[in-house]
């Protein structure tokens, strides 16, 4: 697979990428799928990351223009932990219903 077009000479974008703050945006991306990948491993779940390139004019020269690139990571969150309690009339929780009576198990019981 060319890495140029021939025809037109259009620079790879990575070589493009590169040309931003030394190389900056490169480290960041690189840096936020490792964290991105490992964060799905770890929970089973989705996330994404996303490459923003803006291009605009360069004020004063035609012939300009501002690239800025902005990377951002969604990592996938925990699922919540979660529990079913009952609730008396005052508003405590419980494991047990307030409103039934236990049964004597233990050792003493046969």
């Amino acid at each position: 697979m060319a890495r140029t077009d021939t025809t037109t000479g259009e620079r790879p974008f990575v070589k493009a990428l590169a040309g931003i703050n030394r190389g900056a945006v490169l480290d960041e991306a690189s840096l936020g799928l490792a964290a991105l990948t490992t964060a799905v491993a770890a929970t089973g779940r989705k996330g994404t990351l996303t490459l923003k390139v803006t291009v605009s004019p360069f004020k004063g020269n035609g012939a300009m223009v501002t690239v800025d690139a902005d990377v951002e990571v969604k990592e996938p969150k925990q699922q919540a932990h979660g529990g079913v309690f009952f609730t008396d009339e005052n508003g405590n929780l419980s494991r047990n219903d307030p409103h039934q009576g236990t049964l004597p198990l233990g050792d003493d019981a046969e």
